[in-house]
């Protein structure tokens, strides 16, 4: 099991994460963010914060970005309120 803070956004003290988007794909709606402990976290375009752009100028392979981590009930760590760095 991962060691990445779970917390709910909406609580107080909330820690976000960091990360790199390691991949994704616009076609497919999805993507990854590899922690700095070698978690991959699922990324999808309803998790970005600044929804204006799209998900391919908002993000791109490489990028550092912050996010809140969530754990599905199906076991899939899934990021939240993702916001690019660069």
């Amino acid at each position: 099991m991962s060691d990445l803070p779970s917390e709910d956004p909406h609580q107080k003290g909330v820690t976000m994460s960091r990360g790199r988007v390691s991949w994704f794909s616009e076609s497919l709606g999805y993507g990854f963010i590899e922690t700095p402990t070698g978690d991959r976290v699922l990324v999808r375009p309803a998790a970005l914060e600044g929804q204006d752009e799209s998900w391919a100028e908002l993000l791109h392979e490489g990028q550092q970005v912050k996010f809140i981590v969530r754990s599905r009930d199906d076991g899939v760590i899934e990021a939240r309120s993702v916001t690019p760095l660069e």
